[in-house]
This record gives structure tokens, C-alpha cells and sequence, in this order.
């Protein structure tokens, strides 16, 4: 027999350790018999029982020779621990071991080698129990599904789907019949008959109601056992026996425990002897398959896993604990699917430690910048929103219950380092004309294009709410609109904005946690400032231009923080639609109204994920990231 309990190479003592060898639940399984007269069932070693080792060698070599049998089980593999013995009152035996199998969730059941004794004849068959919804069980009475009949050379005797209460089946083996049913959740055998044309020693069945089977087993098969002869033949009417049969069943414990065998079976000596010297991490990594239904996709991450506490243990105890990395798990396994080549595999979780501190010592580590064009967005970056507009939003957030509500949002609340620098400029080498035919001054022409933006950039539209007495329509077209609140309309998330700066060439917007209701946004999908202004060129053309240095506001993982920086989202590409179309609307009106204007390449610089994947597989140093 394969020692499915041992891995090559390692001591009994090691794997034993790992493993909580299970206890079967005989208690609960022999109480369905205690009201049984002349029935008894108990677990054994198939070493414990005179004879049997001989009949399932013989039954093993007889199988894999002959076998027919589905090829999900290669050969005979069976549990010798715990092995299910019925004594019956006349001193017959049914016999059943559990057959070892693949227990993966998608193709789960439970086979039986049954061995039925009885007057010196031992028939051999195999059973299979098929739950409809692919789960364990862990007794007959909790089985939903097909069960199927197998001869020894895996030939199917018979197939049926019985029901919770009622099912019965019946099936030849050699020159026996059997008749079976379901009775309160354990098999009886109604009645094992010879089949005509055969001589059979014994076990004959009755012929139905006459009941006049007799003990050289000259019965026919005619018998159905319901008012005939029973098992071992003979009886009037009524007066054959009913004797139980019930399925080896692997309790819950046994059976996680073997598919966590199937995970150690895997894993090299050096992996074995370090679990068995820590339980707390042998422990932890069960629990995490078992929650996983121990499906083999997670063996590589967990192995990885375990290569990484062995890589950061010392004999001083000093250890990683389970629950700092646990939440990095489901990324590091898509992430070591998706790239394979990753080096040095136990070092991932290291890798992203160092990344998670690089990043929250240094937001702009992980921008793919020069690093001399950091200056120019340096003051938006850092404006500071005045008093008289930080007063406004409080008196506004005064009247609300909603504490967090008509905030100003600043860099600071955005999450991790998704940092967002751009830049949309558009040229003007010619003003355009003004309604009366005279050319738009540098100044007239960026005020038309601030009161008036909505024909740029549909829509920004002046907040006016009644409940909290904002009014602000007349505040945006004033000449200064200094702590004017705007709903602005974004492609795939709209946001509300506050106007936070104003000077001669430029008005800047910081963004606003508004309440999210029927009228207003709520979080402004991005957190951070944006400046709108123009600069004179030496050829005496100017440039207009939005420049915005953001991050998103809303968090796309709650366990796996790097899941944040390193995922594409709509916040900044609903930004870009916005700012793209502006600059496309802006050429369009200047061409139009006798001016001249070109748009001049947009730059966006945010984080690089091809540095950041080359830098956790292990191909780059962290000194890779940020400005260069």
C-alpha cells in the first residue's frame, strides 16, 4: 500500500508532528446500531484482522490488473487504519475500506472496497458516493447525490440517485444478486439470491412470497427480499433477515487532514523539519488552505510563504508574524502567476515592505519624472488654502451633522503614493477677436476663458443649495472668485471643487469632500489642487494652461495597501478626458474667432508600473524608483 500518511525521505516522527492523525467518530456512527439485535461495527487496523491482509492483496493484484475503472485512481490505494467491520448475527462480516483518491473540491467522493463474508464466500465491490454539490460530507445521512456499483475490474454493476428516505437498487456480482435498500440513512441488504444457471454453495435466496429458498442455494433470483427469503437464503414469508450494510465515510478531521497532505507532499525536507519546529506557522498555513478548501492553486504561494519565514528566523526566536504579511496574499499569488521569472521568490514580502516604506517616506518615489521639472509643480503642490475659504467650509459644515462633510481635501488625504502630476497647455500665437472686433488682451482674454469655461470644459456649474445658504453663481462671475464652490462634471466621477487662489494670471481649485446625495457628489475622486493660469512667451504669444498635482481618493483594496498604487484607475482617466477635451474646445473657439492657437503636448507623470514589477521581482534595486 502507498504510505500516504509518510513523505519520501522524512521520519515518521516529523510527519506525525505535522500531522493530527484523525479520530473516527465511531460513537456517532454505532449509535445508529445500538437498537440492532446480533449487530455490531467497529474500526480496526486491516492488520488486526485475521485473514483480510491476504483477500486485499489478492483484491489489489486482481484490480490493477483488470481494472476498468474511472482513472481519476491509478491503483488500489486504501486507508489500513481505519478499516469498518459489521459483524452480522450469523456470523457473517461486511467489510468496508475507504478507497484513497484525489480530494480536490472539483471532483470529490467517497469509494468503498466492500468484502461481504458469509459462509466461507467472500464477495468483493466497490461503491462510490457522488455528492451532487461536488462538497465533502461526512455522514451517510447528510449524502445528497449518485451512488455507483463497481465490480472488482471497475465494470459498473449499477447506478441510482436515492433519496433522503427511500432508494433501492439491486445488483450481480458472479452467481450472486443482491437487492439493497435505504433505511433511515444506513444500507440493508434485502436479499442475496443465485442466479439462475449458476450452482451456489450457499447464500441462496428465497423465491418471493413463498419464501422457499433453500440452504443449497437452488433459489433463483426471483426473490426481491421485501416478504422472501434474506440474506443467506431460506425463510417463509417475512422470515429472511435484514441485515445492515453502511459506508466507510471519512470523518472531517481525516479527510483535512489528507488533503494538507497532498500540500506537504510537496514541499522539500528543509520545508518539513522547519514547520515541525514551528507549529504556530504549521498551524497557520492549515488554516489557510482549509479555508481555501486546500485547492492546489494556493500550494506555490504558500510554499513561497514558507521560504520566507525560514529566510527571516533566528535562532533567537525574532520571526515574522502570520498576520503582517497575510494581507499581501492574494496579491503576491496573482502577482507570482502573472510573472513567473520573479527572483529570488521568498524575498517578495520583503520587497514590498521596503516598497510600502519608500513610499510613505517619499511620495514622489515613485513618479516617472526628471527630476528637474519636480520645481514646477512644487507651489501647487504645497498651496495653502486661505483662511476666509477654510471659514467659509466651516460655517457650511456647521449646519450639518456630517462631521467629515464639506471638507477641503488636500494631498494628504488621498491614499498611498498614487500621485498624480499633469500638465494641459494650449498656444496662442494670435488672440481672437472680442464680440466688438477688437483682439482680446492677454488678461480680458483668460477672465472671458474663466467665466466662461463651460465652453472649454462642460460643466462647471456654481453650487446653490438653499439648506445651507450657498449661493455662489454670483461669486464665479465676480472678479474675484476666491472661496466660490463649483460642481465640476467629470467623465466616470463628478467632483466639487472650491476656488482657493486667485492673483492676475491664475485661480486655483482644491478639491471637496461634499455629502453624497441627491444633489451633491460626495468625495471628489481625486484629492489635491489644480491651477489654471497663462504665461507670456518671449515670441510674445502666450500659453494657457491647467496644471494639477493630485492623488485618488478612493481605496480599491481594504486588506492589500500595494494594490492601491499599482492598479490603473478612472479618477486620473476621467481627469484626462476632462483636460484633453478642454484643450481640443480652447484651439476650436481661438481658430474660430480670428485667433490662432496650437495645443501643445499634455504631460502626466504617475507612478511606473513596469519599475515598480521589475523592482518586487527582483530584477531592479529600489533605488529604481522615483525622479531620474
Amino acid at each position: 500500500m502507498k504510505q500516504h500518511y509518510f513523505f519520501q525521505g522524512i521520519s515518521l516522527l516529523l510527519i506525525s508532528f505535522l500531522l493530527l492523525i484523525a479520530c473516527r467518530e465511531e460513537a456517532k456512527q454505532i449509535q445508529n446500531f445500538k437498537n440492532m439485535e446480533g449487530v455490531s461495527i467497529q474500526y480496526k487496523k486491516l492488520s488486526e484482522i485475521s485473514g483480510l491482509k491476504e483477500s486485499v492483496n489478492k483484491i489489489k493484484k486482481e484490480f490493477n490488473i483488470n481494472n476498468k475503472f474511472n482513472k481519476g485512481i491509478e491503483e488500489l490505494d486504501l486507508d489500513e487504519e481505519n478499516v469498518l467491520v459489521m459483524n452480522l448475527k450469523d456470523s457473517g462480516k461486511l467489510i468496508s475500506i475507504n478507497v484513497n483518491h484525489d480530494v480536490s473540491e472539483t471532483s470529490y467522493f467517497v469509494m468503498n472496497l466492500n468484502i461481504l463474508q458469509h459462509n466461507g464466500i467472500e464477495t468483493y465491490y466497490l461503491t462510490k458516493y457522488i455528492p451532487s454539490n461536488g462538497k465533502p460530507f461526512y455522514s451517510y445521512s447528510d449524502f445528497i447525490g449518485t451512488i455507483e456499483v463497481y465490480d472488482i475490474d471497475g465494470n459498473l454493476i449499477t447506478s441510482s440517485t436515492p433519496s433522503p428516505t427511500a432508494m433501492h437498487m439491486h445488483f450481480i456480482l458472479g452467481c450472486y444478486a443482491y437487492v439493497i435498500n435505504n433505511n433511515a440513512g444506513f444500507w440493508q441488504i434485502q436479499s442475496v439470491a443465485c442466479v439462475d444457471g449458476c450452482s451456489c454453495d450457499s447464500g441462496g435466496g428465497g423465491n418471493g412470497s413463498t419464501g422457499n429458498g433453500n440452504n443449497s442455494g437452488d433459489g433463483g433470483y426471483s426473490g426481491d427480499g421485501s416478504n422472501g427469503g434474506g440474506y443467506g437464503g431460506g425463510g417463509g414469508e417475512g422470515g429472511g433477515n435484514s441485515n445492515p450494510i453502511f459506508p466507510n465515510i471519512p470523518t472531517q478531521d481525516f479527510l483535512e487532514q489528507k488533503r494538507y497532505q497532498g500540500f506537504l507532499n510537496q514541499l522539500t525536507q528543509q520545508q518539513l523539519q522547519f514547520l515541525a519546529e514551528h507549529d504556530d506557522y504549521n498551524n497557520n498555513v492549515f488554516n489557510y488552505l482549509k479555508s481555501l478548501n486546500f485547492n492546489p492553486s494556493n500550494y506555490n504561494l504558500m510554499s513561497v510563504v514558507i521560504n520566507h519565514f525560514m529566510s527571516n528566523t533566528n535562532n533567537l526566536g525574532v520571526h515574522v508574524q502570520w498576520q503582517d504579511i497575510a494581507p499581501l496574499f492574494p496579491f503576491v499569488k496573482q502577482f507570482l502567476q502573472d510573472n513567473p521569472d520573479t527572483q529570488d521568490k521568498e524575498q517578495i514580502f520583503a520587497r514590498i515592505k521596503a516598497f510600502k516604506i519608500l513610499i510613505d517616506q517619499n511620495p514622489n518615489a515613485l513618479l516617472n519624472i526628471p527630476c528637474d521639472e519636480l520645481p514646477q509643480w512644487q507651489s501647487i503642490a504645497t498651496h495653502q488654502v486661505p483662511q476666509s475659504v477654510k471659514t467659509k467650509m466651516q460655517n457650511i459644515k456647521n449646519q450639518t451633522n456630517y462631521y467629515t462633510n464639506w471638507e477641503i481635501t488636500d494631498l494628504d488625504d488621498g491614499l498611498g503614493a498614487r500621485l498624480n502630476m499633469d500638465l494641459f497647455p494650449v498656444k496662442i500665437t494670435t488672440m481672437p477677436d472680442k464680440p466688438n472686433g477688437q483682439k482680446y488682451t492677454h488678461s480680458e482674454f483668460f477672465e472671458f476663458f474663466r467665466k466662461n469655461i463651460n465652453l472649454f470644459a462642460e460643466k462647471f456649474t456654481p453650487i446653490v443649495d438653499n439648506y445651507y445658504g450657498i449661493d455662489d453663481t454670483a461669486l464665479w462671475n465676480s472678479t474675484n472668485p476666491l472661496g466660490a464652490l463649483i460642481h465640476i462634471k467629470i467623465p466616470l466621477d463628478d467632483g466639487t471643487v472650491v476656488c482657493s487662489g486667485v492673483s492676475t494670471n491664475t485661480w486655483i481649485f482644491s478639491t471637496v469632500k461634499a455629502p453624497l446625495d441627491w444633489y451633491h457628489d460626495g468625495v471628489h475622486p481625486v484629492a489635491g489642487n489644480r491651477a489654471f493660469s497663462f504665461y507670456t512667451n518671449p515670441d510674445g504669444s502666450i500659453t494657457i494652461y491647467t496644471r494639477g498635482v493630485d492623488r485618488v481618493s478612493h481605496n480599491y483594496s481594504d486588506t492589500t495597501s500595494i494594490l492601491n498604487h499599482l492598479i490603473e484607475t478612472g479618477a486620473f482617466l476621467g481627469a484626462d478626458i476632462l483636460w484633453s477635451g478642454m484643450q481640443d474646445k480652447l484651439k476650436l473657439y481661438i481658430d474660430t474667432h480670428g485667433g490662432s492657437a496650437n495645443i501643445v503636448q499634455s504631460k502626466k507623470y504617475r507612478p511606473d508600473y513596469n519599475k515598480i514589477k521589475n523592482f518586487i521581482k527582483g530584477n531592479a534595486p529600489l533605488s529604481s524608483l522615483g525622479c531620474h
